[in-house]
């Protein structure tokens, strides 16, 4: 006969593709039987041993508040210093504090002369004893390496290091071991000795080496190995024992593999001892460039690729090494005589030759090897060499992971070059890294051991590993003496492979005859050494050399074991007939690609009890190892006390009553709860058998189970008590023909808090998932400071209410449920007695209607119910029936109903309550159930079968329905076989009265043990009013912790009739008390949008604890304020943390399906406000003017015109959609409506090129609306370009445009703040550029804007010529100021005083002149560190800029400003500010940001009403009337996609100033802050900006420009300074920096000893070519003035001028000259020389 063999492999439950199956059929022919194999996953064993579980948990991020320590600390003393000194003391000649922030107490080392100086505790050390060690550390200011070292016998352990930050918290993560016990001193050491060390949350935990291989085990259990289980079935799904099993490995699954050389070629016995072992190779030489083009030019890849063809014949992965070393003793000969632009070149040549030859055949690449320790490229090539060798290799191969490589990382603290944190920070360099998608990055870790220290090595496996990021020991060996080689080398790799972030294992250990590298396997004659003999063990152990695991089905039919991942031939055969079936099936730790619907379960009677839970708890004697303590005689039953194969019971034999049985009193406390479990047995058959506790009379039931004989059943309960009092436990059963045999007895109590702690811990794990988002720029660097906001739109966990039809007409009741549910069950319109009250006559109008209404609202319905069990609940007509013509109505109802509904429910109650009732059992015979199950099934295979049941949870005295009786039932259902294995789902419907939770929870327990997803079906309480709330609660809070429930249904619906037990709410949906419990409950699981609020750290990381569902995430910039939108879903599926980095740079990607969708898209974005229509504003070349952006007679004009201009020219590389005239008037209309008037190609741009746009846009309707022009590109990206306000009936000018960041094709759209407006555009212009092209541009306004030519006329005072006059001209003061601010650092270093002095004549003080520093208490001002800047500033002849007066924004107010509630006192304090610091600098400054970000915040508005601004202007300009008055604001030009700031915002807070009364004459000034992101900076879009800001005739400044560290920072600051320095209407720039004393983290212009950086020289370039160095420029020449070339082009300034007689020596005169914009294009000087 033709048999299927189902092959399942474990994991989690994931969704199916509709069109596949992950069941594997085979069909065979076999007489007899049917096999059915399953392998399903099984929980691992519970480890019940004491032993302190390892914590593999480490941090690599800076976090503001260290976490608790470890361990709580272990063997360390006060390790969190909460009680202060104690145990703490100075070591060396530090001074030691203990301080406390926020809470947390800290110790910190201070006024440290010696590395050593620092903090330190005594502790005692044991030989033997494996350590782990941890601490929290942080410097107060800048970065320092901080090590952690154990003083023992004058010697120096180093257990670990970290760089340490100021600000924020490290940890430190390493380990030791000793030699000898003994005491020891545990310090801290720096080098930086200027740094104060601060330390907090220490451990020091000691592990015995049992349990540090018990942390092996465990980590091999849960990251090596799965649970195989295969059940051996007949064809009735009967059960097949003793079937024999062989389980045999083929291919391990961790990937383990040794080095080789090109010798293994010529050697068979080589190739045969290898491949039998290893699945992945590293070829030793053979890759390396100086194998492979040993002579310039001549490659030569032959060995390599005849070993690559050896091994991918034999299945062998290879790992490329490498494609180049930064070690320069390894570089091919011919490359140390290279340099510059030919060196560049051959690296260049050397990783597009051997990453494109292999790409695609290589496990990974070994990039820039060793680059830790080593520089060989950087010194040729600059400090950015490894990334840029990465960044090549990336587009080369992008799909390899390419792995830094180096050793001592896990082998030696002291090194720390290559330290876990100093890997760290060149991970975080790599991993901006964006070519051809994000960078796939490895960590490889050479482990070139001597003398292991493996408890560092763990922690520096765990610190690394935090990274997320694949593992790899890469050059695995050993060097030292021969009688510990093997044994080092054994601990090693045994370490390596337990860790869960190891992802592979290379040993550098492969054989050559001229001797291995360190460390060999065999001899030359392959056979093994003692390090050899290791990795046989190990390969062995591990599942190699095709390792079998062979035994028996039990009398189940169920064969079990535990399995290393790897390939596996499954064989069975059949113990009577002989007959065999096979399988090959493959076992990995990933869960997301398999079914894993359990096709069969048990819950186990085994042969031993297992251990007392909670060791027994309150129970005496509980294992009965004691023999008769405690336990005493119940009822007439005689009690025996006996021993079989070392396991103690107690048995109650001669049993005439129920409860005859075995007892034992204990006392029972009211208010708590009690967790009880026993391990039961009967002597004959099986039998049920209940926990029975007595007191003062009553009997309180705990639980049952069904015992059996020959084996151990678990019986697991609960209960609570009313009023405390002594009681007496006893076993009941009703068959008093059976003994019962009681063992391993638990009664546990918890009080009411470690209850509900349960909840919080199994919520935690079942229910929530961290997520972790990252603030990144588009170079990868984090943005710290972001505003995150994660709002939870819909409920992972199914939480919903049973409903009637009558909520189709309530819209009342309509909004009510849909506001707070995602799933329902209809309470009697599913029903067979609701469709088909005459026989034949089938209605679903109101089930259908109600459907229809739910699938609207995205509201998931369960199926309730294809048949009902109990008599009283059948269509009248069947009860007349005959059993023939009963099964046919029976067969065609459960047609009818599941084929009609098929694929549209979340599941079906097929035969509801068929454990308490059996009407069609008794007609239609005991099976029927499971024929029922089978029908429905076959009718819909993929929807979830659920038993529906009440009592399982709510009454343990009813034996109808309790947990073993609901498991035998399940039982009978799982052997179903029609269409696939029938996915079973347990329901509970839960009509509770006096709810007992313990019980409850023991019933989920034992029901959640067959793995099968457990549903709350009917959830309601029957109680008095004045608990039924609290009960109600109770239940729903249970339900929700267990991990097992996977949904709840309360059955509350509402009807006008009256609800079914309890209501939620009353007639009006008002919520009464108990659905007051439903929405609390709703917002503490994430309901009513839920919403979650932060900011990011200092490495750009928010991270947040998130109940499952459907969120929306909103991220800002902190300066800039762009925004980026995602949406994300987390399952319990997802790997924790759940982590994904948001780039602020970009917004979401999204897909327009149709002009409906892509509008209702786009109305999220931003707040929306995007015309959904694609501008394809396409014109016609001719249809207008293309407007010049370096062109500002349009741009500094405010009309708005009646005609746009038009003109000849015929610009722009927009294609024709339409034939328009040249004198066409005809516009693009483009509604807001979604319609797209007109269509066009898209327009492709070209990477390296600046695109300007223009347009004349006017509304059709309404008047004054921002409108925007939007770039979308291929990927969905959104660009925004640049905006103009519009008005109605006039034209106004558009301008922005576009640097694109890669080539491609893009869409062009209108956007305006008004989703409605309907906007009309004309003369539409994109402009090309070249950056060569624009360059030239900017000079040509350069020579325009910032010089005049100057003519020189020198004559006697009788107006004769004196040719060949000398003329010297040297600049005094330059018109345009290139400025930088400083801070109070500058007072403290005399460096920093000189190098700012030879360079800038403006300034701005960064902190020291705002309210907060000169005002911390009210009425005490101090002014002293800006009285102490500003005389260095006069001394030194620097301007200064006042900044601020006031600050806008509420956070940024006094902490006492702050806490003023009453608006005239914020008024009275506010007008002593202005007073006070304006008249104490009046004069001395040259202008003043007034109410500093006022667009972006309103705290004076909010507090003072909207004119306040406008207000403190005007009192500004009376007390200092020649002061310029700044509006100063970020985001003004740097980012186009700001919302709250816009250059048309800001120019409209400025015009509101100046209208306001007295304000008309005030000196008034733009200052654009210029916080610009690291990226390639929007020039086109800048321009435009810089125009609309201009076109109030105001001057603008620069006043704060800086942008993050990235790898183009110089240049890309260049394009800023360059872009506004060739702006008319910016008057001067300064830039946020200073040398790296200062403290200006973001742009650094000088190092320590002040060298300047990259971008310092650019400043410096910039301050010679614009002429504001403090050096004399002189201008030498003979005046003719006959030669108009003699015209000398200056910038404008103020210059010292002195004219000599060309020969009369003695003979000159001397002036001062003013060049400037006013005095012409051409100015005329005139000398007379008096002679």
């Amino acid at each position: 006969m033709t048999f299927t063999i189902y092959i399942y492999l474990p994991g989690k439950t994931h969704k199916r593709n509709n069109s596949s199956s992950s069941v594997c059929k085979f069909d065979f022919t076999m007489k007899r039987l049917l096999l059915l194999l399953a392998l399903c996953s099984l929980s691992l064993s519970r480890f019940e041993s004491k032993f302190v579980p390892y914590d593999y948990s480490a941090t690599i991020e800076c976090l503001e508040k260290p976490i608790k320590p470890q361990y709580n600390g272990g063997i360390i003393v006060n390790p969190d210093l909460r009680d202060g000194p104690q145990a703490w003391s100075p070591f060396g000649n530090a001074k030691v504090e203990f301080r406390e922030i926020g809470r947390d107490n800290f110790v910190v080392a201070r006024e440290r002369k010696q590395p050593y100086d620092s903090v330190s505790q005594k502790v005692y050390l044991e030989k033997g004893l494996l350590y782990t060690f941890s601490a929290w550390l942080q410097v107060n200011k800048g970065k320092a390496p901080v090590k952690a070292v154990f003083k023992k016998n004058g010697e120096y352990k180093l257990a670990g290091s970290v760089v340490a930050e100021s600000k924020c918290w490290s940890m430190l993560k390493g380990g030791l071991t000793v030699d000898e016990s003994g005491p020891a001193e545990l310090y801290f050491e720096s080098e930086d000795t200027t740094v104060e060390i601060w330390v907090d949350s220490v451990s020091l935990q000691p592990f015995t080496q049992e349990e540090w291989n018990t942390h092996h085990e465990l980590s091999i259990q849960k990251e090596r190995k799965r649970t195989v289980r295969v059940r051996a079935v007949n064809s009735k799904g009967e059960p097949i024992p003793k079937a024999t099993i062989s389980v045999e490995q083929r291919k391990l699954g961790f990937p383990f593999g040794c080095e080789v050389e090109k010798n293994i070629l010529e050697s068979q016995a080589y190739q045969k001892w290898f491949t039998q072992r290893f699945t992945v190779t590293t070829f030793a030489n053979e890759m390396k460039w100086y194998s492979t083009e040993v002579a310039r030019g001549k490659e030569d890849y032959s060995t390599a690729d005849a070993m690559l063809r050896f091994f991918k014949k034999h299945g062998v992965a290879v790992r490329g090494h490498n494609i180049v070393w930064n070690d320069p003793k390894y570089q091919p000969n011919w490359l140390n005589s290279l340099s510059g632009r030919e060196f560049y070149n051959a690296v260049k040549q050397r990783v597009f030759s051997v990453a494109s030859r292999y790409k695609g055949q290589l496990a990974s690449w070994d990039v820039v090897n060793e680059n830790l320790h080593f520089n060989f490229f950087e010194d040729k090539m600059g400090p950015n060499a490894s990334y840029n060798i990465y960044k090549m290799a990336q587009a080369f191969d992008p799909t390899a992971t390419k792995f830094i490589n180096e050793y001592n990382t896990l082998e030696e603290p002291r090194d720390l070059d290559s330290c876990p944190s100093r890997y760290l920070q060149k991970l975080r360099e790599l991993k901006s890294i964006r070519v051809r998608g994000n960078i796939s990055l490895g960590i490889g870790l050479e482990s070139h051991f001597k003398t292991p220290n493996i408890p560092y090595m763990r922690s520096a496996l765990d610190t690394l590993g935090a990274t997320g990021l694949p593992i790899w020991l890469t050059e695995v060996d050993v060097e030292a003496p021969p009688n510990v080689q093997a044994k080092y080398f054994e601990q090693v790799l045994r370490e390596g492979h337990a860790h869960p972030q190891v992802k592979g294992m290379v040993m550098w250990a492969g054989y050559s005859p001229t001797g291995c590298y360190r460390m060999c396997l065999t001899d030359g004659k392959f056979k093994n050494l003692p390090t050899g003999e290791v990795v046989d063990r190990l390969v062995h152990e591990w599942g190699g050399f095709r390792r079998q695991t062979k035994g028996v089905t039990d009398a189940d039919g169920f064969f079990e074991a535990s399995l290393f991942h790897g390939h596996y031939d499954l064989k069975i055969a059949h113990p009577l007939t002989n007959s065999k079936a096979s399988h090959s099936f493959k076992l990995t730790s990933d869960d997301s690609l398999v079914n894993t619907q359990p096709s069969s379960f048990v819950f186990r009677c085994l042969e031993n009890p297992n251990k007392p839970q909670y060791n027994g708890g309150i129970i005496v004697n509980p294992d009965l190892q004691n023999g008769t303590q405690g336990w005493s005689q119940f009822g007439t039953a005689k009690v025996d006390f006996r021993e079989f194969g070392g396991n103690r019971f107690v048995v109650a034999r001669e049993r005439n009553q129920s409860n005859d049985s075995v007892s034992q009193k204990v006392y029972l406390e009211k208010g708590l709860f009690y967790t009880f479990s026993a391990w039961l047995q009967v002597s004959n058959g099986n039998a049920s058998v209940m926990a029975v506790f007595k007191k003062n009379g009553e009997d309180k039931y705990a639980g049952s189970v069904v015992a059996e004989s020959k084996c151990w059943s678990m019986l697991k309960g609960g209960l609570t008590v009313d009023e405390s009092g002594p009681a007496e436990l006893y076993f009941q059963s009703e068959d008093t023909t059976v003994e019962i045999w009681v063992d391993s007895v638990s009664l546990q109590p918890f009080a009411e808090k470690e209850w509900y702690s349960h909840h919080e811990q199994s919520i935690q794990k079942a229910r929530k998932g961290t997520v972790r988002i990252r603030a990144v720029n588009s170079k990868g660097e984090p943005v710290p400071n972001a505003t995150v906001s994660v709002v939870q739109n819909r409920l992972g966990f199914p939480f919903g209410c049973a409903v009637e039809k009558n909520i189709l007409g309530n819209q009342a009741y309509q909004n009510w449920f849909t506001q707070r549910f995602t799933v329902t069950t209809f309470g009697n319109e599913m029903k067979w007695y609701s469709n088909e009250r005459i026989r034949g006559r089938e209605v679903y109008t109101d089930a259908d209607a109600m459907l229809r209404f739910f699938k609207q609202h995205g509201v998931a319905v369960r199926g309730h119910n294809i048949l009902w069990d109990d008599p009283k609940y059948q269509p009248q007509w069947v009860n007349s029936l005959s059993s023939n013509d009963l099964f046919n109505a029976m067969k065609r109802r459960v047609f009818s109903v599941v084929s009609r509904y098929k694929g549209q429910l979340a599941s079906w109650d097929v035969v509801n309550e068929n454990l308490h009732f059996n009407f069609f059992e008794s007609k239609l015979g005991p099976k029927i159930s499971y024929n029922i199950f089978a029908e429905a099934h076959a009718n819909d295979p993929r929807t979830t079968m659920f038993m529906n049941e009440f009592n399982t949870l709510e009454q343990p005295k009813d034996l109808a329905s309790s947990p073993a009786r609901y498991l035998q039932k399940l039982r009978e259902l799982q052997s179903i076989r029609v269409r696939g294995n029938i996915p079973l789902g347990i329901g509970l419907e839960s009509h509770f009265g006096t709810p007992n939770i313990p019980y409850m929870r023991s019933a989920l327990d034992t029901l959640a043990a067959t793995g099968l997803p457990i549903w709350l079906t009917e959830v309601d309480v029957d109680a008095p009013d004045n608990v039924r709330a609290k009960y109600f609660e109770q239940v729903l809070r249970e339900g929700h912790a267990h991990p097992q429930v996977k949904g709840m249904v309360t059955w509350t619906g509402y009807s006008p009739s009256g609800c079914y037990r309890m209501c939620l709410t009353d007639g009006n949906f008002k919520n009464l008390p108990t659905g007051d419990v439903v929405d609390k409950l709703l917002r503490e699981w994430g309901g009513f949008r839920g919403q979650t609020t932060g900011v990011t750290d200092a490495d750009g990381f928010f991270e947040a604890s998130l109940f499952h569902g459907d969120y929306d995430l909103n991220i800002a910039h902190p300066i800039i304020n762009s925004t980026a939108n995602q949406s994300f879903n987390l399952t319990s599926v997802d790997p924790q943390p759940f982590v994904f980095p948001l780039e602020l740079e970009r917004l979401p990607v999204f897909l327009a399906v149709g002009q409906v969708e892509l509008r209702r898209k786009m109305k999220n974005i931003n707040n929306g406000f995007f015309l959904c229509m694609l501008l394809l504003l396409l014109c016609f070349v001719h249809s207008g003017t293309a407007i010049d952006p370096f062109s500002h007679s349009n741009s500094l004009k405010t009309e708005c015109v009646m005609k746009p201009p038009r003109s000849s020219e015929t610009q722009g590389i927009l294609l024709p959609s339409r034939s328009v005239e040249d004198d066409s008037d005809q516009e693009w209309e483009i509604d807001g409506n979604g319609g797209i008037r007109e269509m066009a190609q898209s327009i492709q741009l070209q990477q390296g090129n600046i695109y300007s746009f223009s347009a004349w846009v006017k509304l059709r309707e309404g008047n004054d609306k921002k409108v925007g022009v939007v770039f979308r590109t291929e990927n969905g990206r959104l660009v925004h370009g640049g905006e103009v306000r519009a008005k109605q009936r006039c034209w106004s000018l558009l301008k922005g445009g576009i640097v694109p960041d890669v080539s491609g094709f893009v869409d062009i759209f209108l956007k305006s703040e008004d989703r409605e407006a309907k906007i009309s555009a004309n003369n539409v212009s994109l402009k090309k550029f070249s950056k060569v092209e624009w360059r030239l541009k900017q000079d040509q306004l350069i020579e325009k804007i910032r010089k005049s030519k100057v003519r020189f006329e020198v004559t006697y005072q009788n107006k004769t010529a004196v040719k060949g006059a000398l003329i010297s001209l040297e600049q005094t003061k330059p018109s345009f100021l290139l400025g930088c601010a400083m801070n109070f650092r500058i007072l403290q270093s005399e460096g920093y005083r000189k190098w700012f002095a030879s360079r800038f004549k403006i300034t701005s003080f960064t902190n020291e002149m705002k309210w907060y520093a000169t005002e911390k208490a009210r009425g005490q001002e101090n002014y002293t560190v800006a009285d102490s800047m500003l005389k260095f500033a006069e001394e030194n002849g620097i301007l200064v800029r006042g900044h601020t007066v006031l600050w806008d924004n509420p956070r940024m107010q006094p902490s006492w400003v702050q806490k003023i509630k009453d608006p005239e006192d914020v008024m009275n304090v506010t007008l002593n500010r202005i007073n006070s610091v304006m008249k104490r600098y009046k004069g001395k400054l040259t202008g003043w940001d007034v109410v500093n970000e006022n667009v972006h915040w309103d705290y004076f508005e909010k507090m003072l009403g909207v004119n306040a601004s406008s207000r403190f202007y005007n009192l500004a300009s009376k007390l200092d009337p020649d002061v310029t008055l700044f509006v100063n604001e970020y985001n003004a030009i740097e980012n186009p996609k700001e919302a709250t700031v816009t250059p048309i915002k800001v120019k409209k807070k400025m015009e509101e100033i100046l209208a306001f009364p007295g304000n008309m004459n005030i000196n008034g000034a733009i200052g654009a802050q210029g916080h610009f992101s690291p990226t390639q900076p929007n020039l086109a879009y800048m321009r435009s900006a810089l125009d609309t800001l201009g076109s109030l005739g105001l001057p603008i400044w620069l006043t704060e420009l800086d942008m993050p560290k990235c790898p183009n920072q110089a240049k890309y600051m260049e394009d800023v300074l360059r872009e506004a320095y060739s702006h008319p209407a910016v008057k001067g720039i300064i830039i946020f920096a200073g040398p790296e004393v200062s403290g200006f983290d973001k742009l650094t212009l000088a190092d320590k000893d002040f060298n300047n950086t990259e971008t310092g020289d650019v400043i410096d370039k910039f301050l010679k070519e614009w002429q504001q160095n403090t050096s004399e420029i002189r201008k030498i020449f003979t005046a003719d003035p006959e030669n108009e070339e003699e015209d000398v082009s200056l910038l404008h300034g103020h210059y010292n001028m002195n004219v000599s007689h060309p020969w009369m020596k003695n003979l000159s005169t001397s002036s001062s000259l003013e060049v400037a914009t006013e005095m012409g294009q051409r100015q005329v000087v005139r000398v007379v020389i008096n002679a």
